[in-house]
């Protein structure tokens, strides 16, 4: 098997081997690389708002885009001040769809047109907990705190 995947490789044929690993789920590369951004210290709104998040300026003649704004910088810095208090290894981070979580997990109110967009991200102490809803290949909201039971809106 190796001979055959070094023939492959010299090749330039990549084979793509199907696991069940939830790490290799394209959203788990989108959540990891959005909180390791937010881990480290010189992390922007603007990145991460152009890297990772659906956050599309609004219609809303309740509240402006600056002031929506405002309030994401604030969740995203609770997040990065978290991940650094807690030492979280956002590496060994198990990130897997909300529908295959463990049943204690599953505190979220989702709409059932949602479910299969809904990821959970968890360190092996269970310590650490986050929800993520992702579209396509975007974040289109996340909670901020561990017992979250709704999607911060953005």
């Amino acid at each position: 098997m190796k001979i055959i995947l070094g023939i492959l490789m010299i090749l330039g044929i990549t084979p793509t081997l199907m696991t069940a690993n939830s790490q290799s789920l394209p959203q788990a590369d989108i959540i990891r690389g959005f909180l390791l951004n937010l881990e480290s210290d010189n992390w922007s709104l603007d990145t991460i708002t152009t890297r990772y998040l659906n956050f599309e300026p609004a219609n809303n003649k309740n509240i402006t885009t600056s002031e929506r704004k405002e309030l994401l910088k604030n969740a995203l810095e609770k997040v990065s001040i978290e991940l650094k208090d807690k030492g979280v290894n956002v590496n060994d981070l198990v990130i897997e769809k909300y529908s295959n979580a463990d049943q204690a997990l599953k505190k979220m109110i989702i709409p059932k047109d949602e479910a299969g967009q809904t990821y959970i991200a968890i360190d092996k102490s269970k310590n650490y907990v986050r929800y993520f809803l992702i579209e396509g290949k975007r974040i289109k909201s996340f909670t901020t705190f561990k017992d979250g039971k709704v999607f911060l809106i953005l």
